[in-house]
């Protein structure tokens, strides 16, 4: 507040106390001091009339570099998932075999299926080994969950490759939470906990035909694979006619 030096009168500026001078005191000189005061006062005000619109622009600098680098990282993150998804970088896939399929175009898609059946008893390959279709992790080589007991592997590759029995058996041993026997392994002397020798047989029937490829065996679409450990009592003329039955499932 500035006071009149002549009736004391209080202003909240000088530009104001000099309208007061002129209409209330105008046979009074206006002072020298206050004049200067009014000069400090204008020049400030001018001051801050150019400062606003920096500030103003400075303050959408500001919020248009905290937008810019919300959205980046939420891209990022975006981004980072894809790019994980499909080139295996994930760190809880890192048990799987292979990359994971994630949101890739797939250069291959066919079905093969797998009896496994131990002294006399079918094991059914346990639902969604290798993740189904739609988990984090999904591997080429997959059990979809809605259809148990089907034993339908799904080869479905981002790439052109050949895969093997052997690589289906890997990926049902590192898919966690299936359920079924273990260990998961498949060769020429074993398959699950259960070893050739003392009177006891592995054998392998594909489409009719004895195979000794085991797991080495390149998956094929519509091959009926039926593998089978037993012994002299075992009827493996049964196993290999099986193996020989038409293709059932048209929509595959």
């Amino acid at each position: 507040m500035v006071a009149c030096d002549r009736c004391h009168r209080k202003f909240g500026t000088y530009a104001a106390l000099k309208e007061h001078y002129s209409n209330q005191h105008s046979n009074a000189k206006w002072p020298d001091a206050f004049e200067n005061k009014l000069a400090e006062e204008k020049n400030l005000q001018s001051y801050k009339a150019n400062l606003r619109p920096t500030q103003s622009s400075h303050t959408k600098l500001i919020i248009a570099i905290i937008l810019i680098v919300i959205v980046g990282g939420v891209a990022g993150i975006y981004v980072s998932g894809i790019f994980q998804a499909s080139t295996g970088l994930n760190p809880t896939c890192a048990s799987f075999p292979f990359p994971p399929n994630g949101i890739q175009d797939l250069a291959e898609h066919y079905h093969a299926l797998l009896f496994i059946y131990v002294n006399g008893q079918q094991v059914n390959i346990p639902a969604n080994v290798g993740e189904g279709d739609s988990g984090p992790c999904t591997q080429p080589l997959h059990i979809h969950a809605k259809e148990p007991n089907t034993n339908m592997i799904h080869i479905e590759s981002p790439s052109p490759k050949d895969y093997t029995l052997g690589d289906f058996f890997k990926v049902w041993a590192a898919t966690p939470n299936t359920g079924g026997p273990t260990p998961a392994v498949f060769n020429q002397n074993q398959i699950f906990g259960s070893n050739v020798g003392n009177g006891y047989e592995l054998r392998m029937y594909v489409n009719g035909k004895q195979s000794t490829s085991y797991n080495s065996l390149v998956l094929q679409d519509h091959q009926t694979i039926v593998i089978v450990y037993g012994n002299s009592a075992t009827n493996w003329s049964y196993y290999e006619n099986l193996s020989a039955q038409p293709w059932s499932y048209p929509d595959y």
